[in-house]
């Protein structure tokens, strides 16, 4: 007797399933096969162009695609947009390959900066709009060692995924505004404000004053600020007869009593200063008798309404240092006493 085969409905599902099955099979691999194709080409004619950051780099900025190479991976920089209006740009920067990594936008003030985190939660580039004409922007890139736990500047970075956006693209627009003016007004407790929002005025300002204390900086400008002040016991003779007991000589040259209060600030003061109703600024001078170490220190800047530090930019007197570098000078200095800034500030160091 001939055996008849039937096929069921459940079996042709089943073999329905599988061609689909292959299919994705199929189409899995032919986008490996693209991924690979592209990552290769796409290393291969940008390899000559690809600028490394290994210290502060300066790097002219358009809307064409600036190659870079940080901590062993490579990035697409690009110029978004610019505002006159609030003095920002906007830039894009994606991970290679560009299609499977989220593209940052990230809002830069002119003459201030954006630290950014591309490979870690903590900050690992700094990102200063330096020179702004005629649609060409110079920023400087500066790699910021990871252990240094530097905090990135959240509030000026939103995350958008798979692909570049176009100039002027929407996106940008959700990036919140910060503006940036030169004209600032200080808000001091002391003075009877005749605006209708004075109250307001004195609660930011109050807020601004909480917001400080919780900065890392602030207990160290405490420290600083003191041991300024404490240093006009320092003699010629006190300053001669420390450095010979650390140093086995007398101090000679640039590092004399002269020379080295010259270049070494004296005094420290703080001042508060509002922007925007939500934006202030704690603004540390230092006043020396040299142009070097004279002027604004240090800068931290506030958003009182949602509650966070900005950024914190170190200037003049305390350029190139950052909080973990300033309490170490300090407990240096501290630890030697009267005098101590001034040896500290010596060729000896201390």
């Amino acid at each position: 007797m001939e055996v008849i085969k039937t096929t069921t409905k459940k079996d042709a599902i089943k073999n329905k399933n599988l061609k689909y099955f292959k299919y994705g099979i199929i189409i899995i691999i032919f986008l490996v096969i693209i991924f690979v194709a592209y990552s290769i080409i796409s290393l291969y004619i940008n390899y000559v162009n690809i600028i490394s950051i290994n210290q502060s780099t300066p790097i002219t900025l358009t809307t064409t695609p600036t190659i870079i190479s940080l901590n062993g991976n490579e990035y697409s920089l690009k110029l978004l947009s610019y505002s006159n209006i609030t003095t920002q740009a906007v830039l894009a920067i994606t991970k290679l390959p560009i299609f499977v990594n989220p593209t940052m936008l990230i809002q830069i003030p002119f003459n201030n900066f954006t630290d950014v985190n591309l490979s870690s939660k903590y900050s690992t580039l700094r990102i200063k709009l330096s020179n702004v004409s005629n649609n060409h922007f110079v920023v400087d890139l500066i790699p910021i060692p990871s252990s240094l736990l530097e905090t990135p500047t959240v509030q000026r970075i939103l995350f958008v995924n798979n692909t570049v956006p176009n100039f002027g693209t929407a996106p940008i627009t959700a990036i919140k505004p910060i503006s940036i003016t030169t004209n600032k007004t200080t808000t001091n407790k002391n003075i009877t404000s005749t605006s209708n929002s004075s109250s307001t005025q004195t609660s930011n300002f109050d807020k601004a004053e909480n917001l400080l204390k919780v900065s890392t900086y602030y207990p160290i400008m405490v420290n600083y600020t003191k041991m300024y002040a404490n240093e006009s016991n320092c003699t010629a003779t006190k300053y001669n007869n420390t450095y010979y007991n650390l140093e086995g000589i007398f101090p000679n040259g640039t590092d004399t009593y002269q020379n080295i209060t010259a270049i070494t600030p004296y005094k420290l003061t703080l001042n508060i200063t509002n922007s925007t109703p939500s934006l202030y600024d704690a603004v540390y001078t230092a006043y020396s008798h040299s142009s070097i170490s004279n002027g604004i220190a240090l800068i931290i800047t506030m958003n009182v309404i949602s509650d966070d530090i900005i950024s914190s930019t170190t200037e003049n007197a305390f350029l190139s240092t950052n909080s973990i570098s300033l309490e170490s000078a300090y407990m240096r200095e501290n630890r030697i006493g009267t005098c101590g800034t001034f040896i500290c500030s010596s060729s000896k160091g201390c």
